[in-house]
């Protein structure tokens, strides 16, 4: 009996440890403040393992202490809809000493064709239309307020 007790007090404990772990990363988010830069680039270099094709880039106006800071986003997609929610900014436990902006990269799963792209921030929805061909990715504004799509070179 006393087996059966000590075991099951050590899978609680581990499940209240690792519970905390994820919450941390989710309910511990700081305020966007400012505009979020956006820029769509095709995945050459393979930033993300195991995947080829084009990757949403975001970063923070607003400079930061660390530069390790991340924008914490849930995205979604429905055939020709693709919904990025913001979240908030994770400040992680380490700080990489250098000023910088808090940054997302997204990894896309899109072929060529045209998406309507929606940004979500607490009341706020930015819309942008999303055209890939095989030589361009084109971005059009449709209804913004605080997202703003960049060309940027490779300094991202």
């Amino acid at each position: 009996m006393i087996k059966i007790f000590n075991i099951f007090s050590i899978i609680i404990l581990f499940s209240i440890i690792g519970c905390s772990i994820f919450e941390s990363e989710t309910t511990d988010l700081e305020p966007i403040e400012g505009n979020i830069l956006f820029t769509i680039n095709f995945d050459s270099t393979e930033i993300v393992p195991s995947h080829a094709g084009f990757l949403l880039l975001m970063k923070t106006e607003k400079i930061y202490s660390c530069c390790n800071f991340e924008i914490k986003t849930f995205m979604t997609t429905n055939k020709n809809t693709i919904n990025i929610k913001l979240r908030g900014i994770y400040f992680p436990d380490i700080c990489a000493t250098a000023l910088g902006p808090a940054r997302s990269r997204i990894p896309l799963n899109i072929s060529n064709g045209e998406y309507e792209l929606i940004f979500n921030y607490e009341e706020n929805t930015d819309k942008y239309i999303l055209s890939i061909d095989e030589r361009n990715i084109d971005v059009t504004k449709v209804d913004t307020s605080f997202t703003v799509y960049k060309i940027f070179n490779n300094s991202f």
